[in-house]
């Protein structure tokens, strides 16, 4: 689903005016050493085979606990964990760096703009969030690297596209994905732009927007809807 809507996105921008083309992003931006630089940024070490974080005596929320979750498939270059001013002001230095490269890589392919996918899947299920942490990376790494991005809605799942791929290793992670996936609900693509140049990326936003299917509020039609438990599956109001 996340690549027809994605090739859709393209097709309206370059309906537009645009000249669209392909680039290896992941590349540019070197992924295991952005990955590494993210998790010590999170106070998480690679260094000895623990990415997860112990929270074990605090009540913490299921999804922020499940955004420490190991997924094995995820590789990560080892950097010690954050514990100082010092060593906060080098990883963001290194972090600058990754982000240079990645924008210069950016200009040398004379891009101003990147066009793609945000999640791989629709909104899960609630109680689900906790499993599926790993899976706001495709949208976090633009966060982390500070630059100008935004999502819009630009289709929805067809009954054809049902069926997910497990390819994670992570099984709880894949039978949430599968989960996720339901006839009519919408996707969403990204779209990124350079340092500063928000407007465009408003403006490239604003003409997908115009030129494909956007699900917007008011054709939702919502249960009033509360979790017993935080994170909990919520269930009808009238039933509690």
């Amino acid at each position: 689903t996340s690549l027809r809507v994605l090739s859709e996105a393209a097709a309206c921008l370059r309906n537009k005016g645009y000249d669209v083309v392909d680039f290896d992003g992941a590349a540019a931006l070197k992924i295991r050493e952005y990955r590494g630089v993210l998790w010590a940024l999170k106070g998480v070490s690679g260094l000895d085979g623990d990415f997860g974080v112990d929270v074990s005596g605090d009540e913490v929320h299921p999804d922020l606990a499940g955004m420490s979750r190991r997924v094995d498939s995820l590789e990560a270059d080892p950097i010690e964990p954050v514990h100082t001013a010092g060593q906060y002001c080098a990883l963001m230095a290194r972090r600058d760096k990754l982000r240079d490269r990645f924008c210069k890589a950016m200009r040398a392919a004379d891009l101003q703009l990147l066009l793609c996918p945000a999640w791989s899947f629709p909104a899960p299920f609630v109680e689900d969030v906790r499993l599926l942490g790993a899976a706001v990376q495709t949208t976090q790494v633009f966060n982390a690297l500070d630059l100008p991005a935004g999502v819009v809605s630009t289709g929805r799942v067809a009954a054809e596209e049902l069926v997910y791929e497990p390819r994670t290793g992570d099984v709880e992670f894949d039978a949430a994905a599968q989960r996720a996936l339901g006839e009519g609900l919408p996707v969403a693509v990204q779209v990124v732009g350079l340092p500063w140049r928000d407007e465009l990326v408003l403006r490239a936003m604003g003409d997908i927007a115009s030129g494909g299917e956007i699900v917007g509020h008011s054709q939702l039609r919502p249960v009033p809807r509360r979790s017993a438990a935080l994170g909990s599956a919520p269930v009808e109001v009238s039933k509690l």
